[in-house]
């Protein structure tokens, strides 16, 4: 038995080391950390609801603004002299900023960036422009009205645009490719609504466990679909295979084991990179001597690199089952596409 789990712990190393050197070069090329939820660190709160609440808050909070303009005094002046009669705008959806601004239980302010806001829910945020023409700047500034953390969304180097074109396009800050932040002289940029897409994405994973009764150890893979439920939930339909392996020899065990098939439906809650679950399952007989079980589920993971690693546990709920005779433990690296 022992030698069983270590050749499944050994496995699933060998797959996670796999996954993640795949997509490590993906994550190299996304400088952004995806952020799921707002209001967990807010610099006010109760966040900040009218233009006037978000102007008393950025005149009190000097010491982010100075940190976004680089300690600069003469650009820290220029800014206070030109925002009180700045036009602010405002949007709704998904956004990227070079930095944010938060504030922790301890009261201290800190940054973080560049960040890109993932999270299911809409959020409504303000959008301003302080132009810097000695210098040929702009710098763009952006605050969620949820949180208050006043961010730098980026800076923009006038002296690279060129003088003909009457609308510029500027890198997006908006995380769906759809989305378009345009800039023209006046006024200050526009967000395009979009049409909301199908909250649908899509999975695969790919692992292995040990099935008991009798410790058997299995290599897996699995199918399905994720519906998002709000803006942390979401609901996932799994389909899978499990095939009995001898690790002693490498080869599928076909010896009185049989290949077990599953379906599953589980609530999972995923309020950052960390997520938990629960639901339900069904799975196919294991010998020719047992019957197909209905389980209990419960998942825990993180994601990391851009891959769910998760260990799940599965135990019968069927009237005469016994837990300490029949459960199953998974591990395994899941990969998403889709919304």
């Amino acid at each position: 038995m022992k030698k069983s789990v270590f050749c499944v712990v050994l496995f699933m190393f060998v797959v996670l080391f796999l996954s993640s050197s795949v997509f490590a070069q993906q994550q190299q090329s996304d400088k952004y950390k995806d952020i799921y939820a707002l209001n967990v660190a807010p610099l006010i709160n109760g966040g900040v609801n009218t233009e006037k609440e978000l102007r008393d808050l950025v005149n009190k909070e000097r010491g982010v603004i100075s940190f976004f303009l680089g300690y600069d005094k003469k650009l820290i002046d220029e800014f206070y002299k030109q925002f009180p009669r700045v036009e602010i705008d405002e949007f709704s959806g998904p956004f990227k900023v070079d930095s944010m601004s938060n504030r922790g239980w301890d009261k201290k302010t800190r940054f973080t960036g560049p960040v890109r806001y993932v999270g299911k829910e809409k959020v409504e945020s303000y959008i301003f422009e302080i132009p810097y023409p000695q210098i040929h700047k702009s710098y763009w500034f952006l605050t969620p009205k949820k949180c208050g953390n006043i961010s730098l969304l980026m800076i923009v180097d006038e002296a690279e645009e060129k003088e003909e074109k009457q609308i510029i396009e500027y890198p997006s800050r908006i995380s769906r490719p759809e989305r378009e932040m345009v800039r023209r002289p006046k006024p200050a940029p526009v967000i395009e609504e979009t049409k909301e897409t199908d909250n649908t994405s899509y999975l695969v994973d790919v692992g292995g466990g040990i099935f008991k009764s009798c410790y058997k150890t299995y290599a897996s893979l699995r199918g399905g679909f994720v519906k998002s439920v709000g803006s942390k939930f979401e609901l996932n339909f799994v389909f899978g295979v499990h095939f009995p392996i001898d690790f002693q020899t490498g080869q599928p065990d076909s010896n009185n084991w049989k290949v077990v098939f599953t379906g599953d439906t589980m609530l999972v809650y995923r309020p950052s990179s960390l997520f938990l679950g629960a639901g339900v399952g069904m799975s196919s007989e294991m010998k020719n001597d047992t019957q197909k079980q209905f389980e209990g589920i419960g998942i825990f993971g993180c994601n990391f690199n851009k891959i769910d690693l998760f260990i799940e546990a599965r135990i019968p709920i069927q009237k005469g089952e016994r837990i300490s005779e029949n459960n199953k433990v998974l591990f395994g690296a899941r990969f998403r596409w889709g919304k």
